[in-house]
């Protein structure tokens, strides 16, 4: 694996995805890029997750694709962008994936996106440090789910904690900046880690 702040990104590969999303994904890209962070993705060349790797790709940035054995037809690998990784399952990938990245952010998706994030907000090993995990909610798309984050620590089936970890914006700069790797960084700094 590369050096660098490793950022694992999560949204749909789907085909057919409104134009804002897209204009996110290739905001989010160029500003890994630039800023010299590594994206680990699913390794899919279509959807937000395609335009994603392939503008970080395209501008110069590091790109790991982790992908398990049986959805490599389905998540049009052969179309993806950067380094790939084939795994022989979720749990596998999911495993490589806390051991790999330094922190995680979400675009909009669907099941395999909230998935992605319940399992990347569980901490299964005893004394690992939690890692920032950012929702990037344009047009309202995390509201629903937020709603019942809130509903979940109020009723204290997840702790002030937990529900803390998960943070919440429609900015890319300041997710990125939640992330670890802000736009006050330079490439250097982002590499090392360093907020």
């Amino acid at each position: 694996m590369r050096r660098g702040l490793h950022v694992g990104v999560f949204g749909s590969s789907g085909t057919e995805r409104a134009e804002e999303y897209l204009d996110l994904a290739r905001s989010f890209g160029s500003a890994l890029a630039a800023r010299g962070a590594v994206l680990v993705y699913g390794a899919s060349g279509a959807g937000l997750m395609g335009t994603l790797a392939g503008t970080a790709f395209d501008g110069g940035g590091a790109v790991i694709g982790i992908v398990p054995h049986a959805l490599q037809r389905r998540e049009s690998v052969e179309d993806a962008r950067g380094e790939i990784f084939v795994v022989r399952g979720e749990a596998e990938r999911f495993g490589l994936l806390h051991r790999t990245c330094d922190a995680f952010a979400f675009l909009p998706g669907g099941m395999e996106t909230l998935s992605g994030l319940l399992e990347m907000a569980m901490v299964h090993e005893p004394g690992s440090v939690a890692k920032p995990i950012v929702l990037v909610n344009i047009g309202g798309h995390f509201a629903p789910l937020l709603e019942l984050l809130d509903q979940w620590a109020d009723g204290g089936y997840i702790s002030s904690v937990e529900r803390s970890r998960i943070h919440c914006t429609d900015d890319v700069e300041t997710a990125l900046s939640l992330l670890g790797c802000g736009a006050g960084l330079s490439p250097d700094r982002c590499e090392s880690g360093v907020t």
